[in-house]
C-alpha cells in the first residue's frame, strides 16, 4: 500500500519544506533527510517550493501520473488535477520533467526497491490493525467500494488526504499508525465534498457555520470558508459511520470535534441525518460518557499565569469503547494516571491513555480532550 508516485512527491516537499511534509519522528524519515538533503537545490524541489502548495495538493498530482519504463507521465485526462485551481496546466506541465530529471539523479527508485520489506511489513500491519475493520459496504450509497484505493505513507506522522480522480477513483491516503475512523474521513471527501459546496452556494445559515468556523492559527488548511464547508460535511459523515460501527455515544463524537473548534458539527450533522438536539438542562458529561460517575472534589494548580481546576470522575463501569494514539495531545500541567478521566476548568473532559513515547515528550501523558461546553480548543492531531 506504499505508493512510489506519493513517496517521491512527499520526498521532494520534504526538501522544499512544504508544510505537512517535514516530519523528523521516525527512523524512516530521518533516514529520507540524511540521504537525500544534498539534492535540496535541485530545480524539482526549487520549483516546488515556489508552488507554494502542500497539504492534499501534493498528493494529488502523484495519483494524475503513471510510471511509464523509468519516466513518469500524465493520465490521459488530469480534469481533476486542475479542478481547484492550486495546479494549473502550465505549473503541472513544468514540474513534472523536473520531477522525473529529480527521480533519475537521486537515484529514488532504487532508494524505494530497497525499502520494499519495509513497506511490506508496514502494509501488513495496517491491514491487520485498521483496513480489515473497514467497512467498504457502508460507502455503497455514496461511493463505488470497488473504486475505492488506500495508500499509506510512512513519510508523514500526522497528515492524511483524499484525492478522487475524474469522479470515479477515490484514493486516500493515511500515516500507517492511524484509525480507521481516519480512512473513513478521507474517503467521504469525494462525496461529502460536492454535496457541500453546493450547500455552501446555496444554504446562507451553513455558509455563515463555515465563515465563522475558519481559524487559521489552528487549522491553516482549512483557510477558507468553502474548504471548512468540505471538512464540515465530511466529519458529518465521519461521525454518521463512527455511530453505526462502534460503541462510542454519539454525543462524544460530537463534543470532539466541537472541542476542535468545529462548532456548528451538530447541526451538520443534523442536516446529514435526523437527529434532535441534547436538552439545554440534560447531563453532558453522562452522555458524553455513556456511563454514569460521580465527581471527585475540586483540585486547583497553577500554570504560569494560568490556574487550572480539575476535577476527578470515579466511573459506575469501565468506559465501552477505546482511544486510539493517533487523535491525542501531550500534556503535563495536571497529575494523573492512565485510565483517568478529569473534568477540567469546567469546560472539558481530559482522558489519560498513557505515557508519551516519543524523547522530545518524556515526562509527558497522553490525552483525549473532549469539550463539554462547546468551548472550541486546539487539539494536537499527529503520532506523539
Amino acid at each position: 500500500m506504499v505508493d512510489e508516485r506519493f513517496e517521491l512527491l512527499s520526498l521532494v516537499f520534504r526538501l522544499a519544506e512544504s508544510p505537512g511534509y517535514c516530519d523528523k519522528f521516525t527512523d524512516y524519515q530521518l533516514e529520507l533527510s540524511s540521504v537525500f538533503d544534498s539534492f535540496k537545490n535541485h530545480a524539482a524541489v526549487v520549483y516546488a517550493s515556489k508552488l507554494l502548495l502542500g497539504y492534499d495538493a501534493v498528493f494529488k498530482f502523484s495519483v494524475h501520473i503513471v510510471k511509464d519504463g523509468d519516466t513518469f507521465i500524465f493520465m490521459p485526462d488530469i480534469d481533476s488535477l486542475l479542478e481547484d485551481g492550486r495546479w494549473t496546466q502550465e505549473s503541472a506541465a513544468e514540474f513534472l520533467p523536473l520531477l522525473n530529471d529529480f527521480y533519475k539523479h537521486a537515484e529514488f527508485c532504487g532508494f524505494f526497491e530497497a525499502h520494499v520489506p519495509f513497506y511490506n511489513s508496514e502494509t501488513q500491519s495496517f491491514i491487520e490493525n485498521t483496513y480489515s475493520a473497514l467497512d467498504l459496504e457502508w460507502f455503497r450509497p455514496y461511493a463505488n467500494p470497488e473504486n475505492l484505493r488506500c495508500i499509506i505513507t510512512p513519510s508523514s506522522s500526522r497528515q492524511n488526504n483524499s484525492a478522487t480522480v475524474n469522479h470515479k477513483i477515490v484514493y486516500g491516503a493515511v500515516c500507517p499508525n492511524v484509525s480507521t475512523r481516519t480512512l473513513v474521513h478521507e474517503y467521504c471527501h469525494s462525496f461529502a465534498n460536492p454535496m457541500a459546496l453546493s450547500w455552501y452556494a446555496d444554504n446562507a445559515e451553513f455558509r455563515q457555520w463555515c465563515d465563522d468556523s475558519v481559524n487559521t492559527e489552528a487549522w491553516p488548511m482549512y483557510s477558507t470558508g468553502d474548504i471548512m464547508a468540505r471538512e464540515y460535511v465530511t466529519r458529518g459523515y465521519e461521525v454518521l459511520y463512527m455511530v453505526e460501527h462502534s460503541k462510542i455515544p454519539l454525543p462524544f463524537l460530537l463534543a470532539w470535534h466541537q472541542g476542535l473548534g468545529f462548532s456548528y458539527i451538530e447541526d451538520v450533522y443534523a442536516m446529514i441525518t435526523p437527529h434532535v438536539k441534547m436538552e439545554a438542562d440534560a447531563d453532558k458529561i453522562r452522555a458524553i460518557l455513556g456511563v454514569s460517575y460521580e465527581m471527585g472534589p475540586e483540585q486547583k494548580t497553577t500554570l504560569e499565569d494560568r490556574n487550572i481546576t480539575w476535577r476527578c470522575l470515579a466511573l459506575s463501569e469501565p468506559l465501552p469503547y477505546d482511544f486510539h494514539p493517533s487523535v491525542t495531545y501531550c500534556g503535563n500541567m495536571i497529575p494523573s494516571q492512565t485510565g483517568d478521566v478529569m473534568y477540567v476548568d469546567d469546560a472539558y473532559l481530559r482522558f489519560d491513555i498513557g505515557e508519551a513515547k516519543l524523547q522530545e515528550n518524556k515526562g509527558m501523558r497522553l490525552y483525549y480532550r473532549i469539550s463539554v461546553k462547546n468551548k472550541a480548543g486546539r487539539c494536537f492531531h499527529g503520532r506523539i
